[in-house]
C-alpha cells in the first residue's frame, strides 16, 4: 500500500488540471518523474497498476471516475485547499 503522500501528488495535478484520463495521469507521471533519471521522485508503475492504485482512491471516496475521466471529489478539493 502506498502512503497518503501519494494522494496528494494526484490532487495536486487534478486540482491543477481538472479531470484526466487514466492514460494523461500516467503520461503526467512519468513526465514528472524525469523518467527515473537523477529525480526524487520515482515513478514505475504500468497503466495497469496506475488504475488499481486510483480505484482504490476511488473506493476511500477520494476521487471519482466519470466518462472516461478522474477528478478529485468535492470533499477532497477542499481539503487539499485549506
Amino acid at each position: 500500500m502506498m502512503c497518503d503522500c501519494a494522494h496528494c501528488v494526484y490532487a495536486g495535478l487534478l486540482s491543477g488540471h481538472g479531470t484526466m484520463s487514466l492514460e494523461r495521469l500516467h503520461s503526467m507521471l512519468k513526465l514528472l518523474s524525469g523518467g527515473g533519471n537523477a529525480s526524487d521522485v520515482h515513478f514505475d508503475m504500468s497503466a495497469q497498476q496506475l488504475r488499481q492504485f486510483l480505484q482504490g482512491l476511488e473506493t476511500a471516496g477520494k476521487i471519482e471516475y466519470i466518462e472516461g475521466a478522474y477528478a478529485l471529489c468535492q470533499q477532497s478539493a477542499v481539503t487539499t485547499t485549506s
